[in-house]
């Protein structure tokens, strides 16, 4: 290689991929990243921070890929635009714990094919706005069909109760606008109870660290 090339870095190497090459593509069509509309933010340390981040989590996408490369050619559409719209939500996220949720989206989206293109949309949209914190909630509680919004002392095996005005009461708020968490039509002494919805089983399925 001649001593004026640089060698490409790990964020082109993966970004030469087709899966990501096309989300890359898409961003490119609908006005690129958030950093490029406001060039002053490119020299700031959380510019730097950011593209640090992304540039690792290309190179683990880009090794996955390449792992599961017999899988890649069977993709459904369902499968592959999910596994697209992972990557542009990785794009635009700073928080590394999201960024490992999504990684590991991917990974589990080569292996799982989703039943429709709407189940694919609608998973896209949420692991697009769904926080880090939420994702952990749901790997932490879904073994509970049910979560109260209450007196946390009416624990039981199947509900989880937690306090409306509490951090994890804010996270639950968050789930239900996002449509992972449904209001029963049932109270419990005038307690709300929410129930887990089937696009949030989709959600963990992809989430879950099936390899551990």
């Amino acid at each position: 290689m001649p001593s004026s090339l640089k060698p490409p870095t790990r964020l082109e190497e993966a970004a030469a991929h087709p899966i990501v090459e096309s989300a890359l593509t898409a961003i490119g069509a609908f006005g690129g990243l958030p950093g490029l509309l406001l060039p002053i933010l490119s020299n700031t340390l959380a510019s730097q921070r950011h593209h640090r981040r992304i540039n690792d989590a290309f190179a683990s996408i880009d090794a996955t890929l390449r792992q599961h490369a017999d899988a890649l050619h069977a993709l459904t559409d369902s499968q592959y635009k999910l596994i697209s719209e992972a990557i542009l939500a990785l794009l635009h996220t700073t928080s590394e714990k999201k960024i490992a949720y999504l990684r590991r989206s991917i990974a589990n989206g080569v292996r799982t094919a989703t039943t429709a293109t709407e189940d694919a949309t609608a998973l896209g949209r949420v692991l697009r706005d769904v926080s880090a914190e939420e994702a952990e909630f749901l790997l932490k509680t879904a073994r509970y069909g049910h979560i109260g919004i209450g007196d946390a002392s009416c624990q039981d095996e199947d509900t989880l109760w937690i306090a409306l005005h509490s951090a994890e009461g804010v996270i639950a708020g968050g789930l239900v606008s996002l449509g992972l968490l449904l209001p029963e039509t049932d109270t419990y002494g005038g307690h709300p109870i929410l129930a887990w919805s089937p696009l949030a089983s989709d959600l963990l399925a992809l989430l879950q660290d099936i390899d551990s």
